[in-house]
């Protein structure tokens, strides 16, 4: 390098005995004025403003013509007489007004933003603490503040792979207690750890159907509301939660007063006594139960009593089948009753009279039986001997027809036999091989219809 430039900004020398000496210095004044503390009003400019003045200073844009062309990068300052050029070293900076960033120049990449731009690139970077190679951003504060610039504000972070982590991990002491994020998956997941090694997943939402699962389980302490809950005990709602006392269920109290004939939700409900439908002729309880959407039936409780009937819809109400009773030990034995030939009392009647016993069924049978004493005397009748002269046996309940009578005796020499039969009434005869007399045991059965 001659000895007469500077070794850095080849600012000339004054030689030994140089004539016009003002001239030199002047020269080495000019270049420094040019980027010492250097400011520049632009650096994309690639032709010379037109209104420049005296001692404004630019960064040369590539491409540039006109009094600029040839020097791209240069700071380029404004003097009387036209426009001087000072070529930038590496690791010089320069503060750009028109942008209110600080750039600095590299041999091959050219003038770049060093801070306060979106360009800004550090290997790390620590405020009040020190990062290192695996958190390269630090920060120690009492707060971090990620503020808009305008709107909205958005915190990305991002992973290379589905099965890569993303998530933001809580720590106490340096070891983890949650996590929150993607972990291992796209679904989103939060998990926890009580010892800072053994996790346990409380939530996953499903990426695809955004549908959350809660592997552990949900414990709440409170009241839970919303479009997700019931808005009242009868809110029919599909996939809503339900409270205590919806649809009677785990009330400690009276249900709800239904109408029997349009009573279609599932559940428990009270009917009142002047219920059209009410077959007992009183209030109770009805249990409604759905097959399917068409296909209903009901059983009904007397209130305070223990009679029961069931029926059903298959057309959702439009039409309902009769009444028909529930049994149990209460009313299987009562008094039978019918209704144009259906049962509408008990199973099993049972009932006594002076002239016997008789059981009545629900399905019509009827059977009288009677025990009794007799005084016989038989009289000839061709080889045998016979005594018709018994009074006939009025049956204890009356049949719709003549039933089915059979007799027997208990002495070995004596048998019976039935003679006229009515719907209400039998003959009695007792047959012997040879004469007879003396008081002997007859049973006498009849087996028929009360209805």
């Amino acid at each position: 390098m001659p000895d007469t430039l500077s070794a850095v900004l080849s600012l000339p020398y004054i030689q030994p005995s140089q004539a016009q000496k003002h001239v030199t210095h002047n020269t080495a004044l000019r270049v420094l004025d040019s980027i010492t503390q250097l400011a520049v009003i632009a650096r994309d400019l690639d032709s010379p403003p037109p209104a420049a003045e005296v001692g404004a200073r630019y960064i040369v844009a590539g491409g540039a013509a006109g009094d600029w062309a040839g020097q791209a990068g240069a700071v380029a300052t404004r003097e009387d007489s036209g426009w001087s050029f000072v070529a930038p070293l590496p690791g010089w900076l320069a503060f750009v007004t028109g942008e209110g960033v600080v750039v600095v120049y590299d041999a091959v990449l050219g003038w770049d933003t060093l801070t306060g731009g979106a360009d800004l690139e550090a290997e790390t970077l620590g405020l009040n603490t020190s990062a290192d190679a695996t958190n390269r951003l630090a920060v120690a504060a009492g707060a971090t503040l990620l503020s808009h610039d305008g709107a909205g504000h958005q915190l990305k972070i991002n992973k290379a792979t589905g099965t890569d982590t993303a998530s933001l991990l809580f720590q106490s002491g340096f070891a983890g207690h949650a996590e929150m994020g993607l972990a291992g998956s796209t679904d989103f997941s939060v998990k926890v750890s009580a010892d800072g090694s053994t996790w346990a997943e409380a939530l996953r939402i499903d990426a695809a159907t955004a549908v959350p699962h809660l592997p552990q389980g949900l414990l709440v302490n409170g009241t839970i509301s919303g479009t997700a809950v019931q808005s009242g005990v009868h809110d029919t709602t599909a996939g809503r939660l339900m409270g205590t006392g919806a649809f009677g269920l785990g009330q400690s109290g009276p249900t709800t007063t239904v109408t029997l004939a349009t009573a279609m939700a599932s559940g428990f409900f009270n009917f009142a006594g002047t219920d059209p439908d009410s077959p007992g002729g009183t209030g109770g309880v009805v249990i409604v139960a759905r097959y399917s959407s068409q296909w209903i039936n009901q059983l009904v409780f007397a209130a305070n009593q223990t009679f029961m009937w069931l029926r059903w819809t298959k057309d959702s109400g439009a039409t309902w089948s009769d009444w028909a009773p529930v049994f149990t030990t209460a009313n299987v034995v009562g008094t039978v009753s019918e209704d144009a030939g259906t049962p509408t009392g008990a199973v099993i009647e049972r009932g006594s009279t002076a002239t016997g016993d008789y059981v009545r069924f629900a399905d019509g049978t009827q059977i009288c039986t009677r025990t009794e004493t007799l005084a016989v005397v038989t009289t000839p009748l061709g080889a045998l001997h016979r005594d018709a002269a018994l009074a006939d046996w009025s049956f204890p309940a009356a049949f719709v027809a003549p039933p089915v009578v059979a007799l027997s005796c208990t002495s070995p020499a004596l048998w019976a036999d039935a003679g006229a039969v009515t719907a209400t009434a039998a003959g009695r005869v007792i047959w012997a091989a040879q004469a007879s007399t003396g008081s002997h045991i007859v049973h006498a059965q009849a087996t028929g219809r009360w209805f």
